[in-house]
């Protein structure tokens, strides 16, 4: 070989190599190094205009901490999520003999760690890194910001960690009522979150969210729901970090189970039996109750409603329409549960036989009352005159009421345990009982009630009030 081709042949060697060089080196720059957050010091020197590349994955959510040192020259560092999140951690360039510590709270995934020369430098620049991870213990370590990725079913009275991150500020939750009741919802150790209680859709059950866990707001909230399936989205308003959940069910025990939710049709109403106490529960997706009941004797009825202390429930308990074509409402009846009371009777007088309906509400838009409710049908009760003493007797009389019959007692205490005879009269136009064969000089306590048959059952109302008269000897 010639001394000219030996040239030739040495340059094509030296440009291969420069060319394998380039792609090696450009090769590690694409292919980063993962990195474990593991709190251990790392020295890095980084050539001018260098740009170095970690991967860090962190397999659950945490608080991510880093220490950065400049030694020697200028020098900056930055984490981001990846793909697409943008920058979670940035900082300004730091000097030499300074210190930065920066600490986030992230959401589980891959992210990136870059250590950057300042543009300025002409020099080497020679920087310390120092990253630790404290996990979060979330109960739930999945993402769960949409319905499809919600966690749970939450089970009830345990208390469960969530983690709003920097970059995760919706957490969404799944309940699964069997049953109608009262859901509570408790945050706990957070500053400030947006509560939207929603169905299978998305769409928000109650008008409005609620604002939890700040100084000036509540860190609960209830909700009266119909049996299904819910979710609760939480919203991060206030910092990050860790917060606890416990959500806790109280059973309406509602004695029908209601499938048809609001606005009912009359021939779709549950039909209920005199003197039978009906549980039932107004809810945020259920606005009213509808049922029918038979009235067997035309007459005087009591219907008794209760609500629960705690609750606000408006009703309008009695309508009649015998042509069965739509509801009357009485809205004379209307009953709210104020200044602590409990329970209250109506009386509607003359009803015909024939069949009526009870109707709850829970009343209007901009002041709803939901809750749990009772309520029974009864015939009302008979006035007593005061009985009139004989010697070793006496004799009960008392106005001529609703009914079949009427059932008398009398006895020596107020309770009917001592001395108590009983007899029962099988004609409503009867209106007046002897007792005798009683003690001498002795009080007796005397109550009436009447009672309308019907397929073969009695049905009574309620008893008069108890009145007195002491026998002559």
């Amino acid at each position: 070989m010639n001394k000219r081709a030996g040239k030739f042949f040495a340059v094509i060697i030296l440009a291969l190599a420069l060319v394998f060089t380039f792609t090696t080196t450009a090769m590690a720059e694409d292919e980063n190094t993962e990195i474990n957050p593991d709190g251990v010091p790392v020295t890095v020197h980084l050539a001018v205009s260098e740009t170095i590349k970690y991967d860090m994955n962190l397999q659950v959510s945490g608080t991510l901490t880093y220490e950065f040192t400049v030694n020697e020259e200028k020098a900056g560092i930055n984490i981001s999520g990846k793909p697409g999140t943008g920058g979670m951690m940035s900082d300004t360039f730091v000097k030499a003999g300074e210190t930065v510590t920066k600490s986030r709270e992230l959401e589980a995934g891959e992210y990136t760690v870059i250590l950057t020369n300042d543009s300025t430098n002409r020099m080497e620049a020679d920087c310390t890194y120092k990253i630790s991870f404290k996990p979060s213990g979330e109960t739930y370590g999945k993402q769960n910001n949409t319905i499809e990725t919600a966690s749970g079913p939450l089970t009830m009275g345990k208390k469960i960690t969530g983690f709003f991150a920097m970059n995760d500020s919706v957490d969404i939750y799944k309940i699964d009522l069997k049953n109608s009741g009262r859901v509570t919802l408790k945050v706990s150790d957070i500053n400030a979150t947006m509560l939207t209680l929603m169905d299978g859709q998305g769409n928000s059950v109650p008008a409005y969210p609620t604002t939890l866990g700040t100084s000036k707001s509540s860190t609960s909230a209830s909700y009266d729901l119909l049996k299904g399936v819910y979710y609760a989205k939480f919203e991060r308003t206030g910092n990050s970090g860790i917060y606890h959940l416990v959500a806790s069910f109280k059973d309406a025990n509602e004695t029908y189970v209601d499938k048809l939710g609001s606005t009912k049709v009359l021939n779709g109403s549950t039909s209920i039996k005199l003197n039978k106490v009906v549980k039932g529960q107004l809810a945020e997706n259920d606005e009213d109750d509808l049922y029918t009941v038979y009235i067997p004797k035309a007459g005087d009825y009591n219907i008794t409603v209760k609500v629960d202390s705690s609750y606000k429930a408006k009703v309008w308990p009695f309508s009649v329409d015998s042509l069965y074509k739509s509801a009357k409402y009485d809205t004379r009846a209307e009953y709210s549960n104020q200044d602590s009371e409990l329970q209250k009777t109506f009386i509607y007088r003359g009803l015909k036989k024939g069949k009526y309906y009870v109707y709850l509400k829970k009343g209007s838009d901009s002041s709803p009352a939901t809750g749990p409710y009772s309520f029974v049908v009864k015939p009302a009760p008979v006035n007593n005159y005061k009985p009139v003493a004989g010697k070793k007797k006496l004799t009960a009389k008392w106005e001529k009421g609703t009914g079949t019959g009427y059932q008398v007692q009398i006895a020596l205490n107020k309770s009917f345990t001592s001395g108590k005879k009983s007899a029962t009269i099988t004609k409503a136009s009867t209106v007046s009982k002897v007792f005798k064969s009683l003690k001498a000089k002795k009080k007796y306590y005397v109550r009436v009630r009447s009672y309308v048959s019907y397929n073969g059952t009695k049905y009574y109302s309620a008893w008069s009030n108890k009145t007195y008269v002491t026998t002559k000897g």
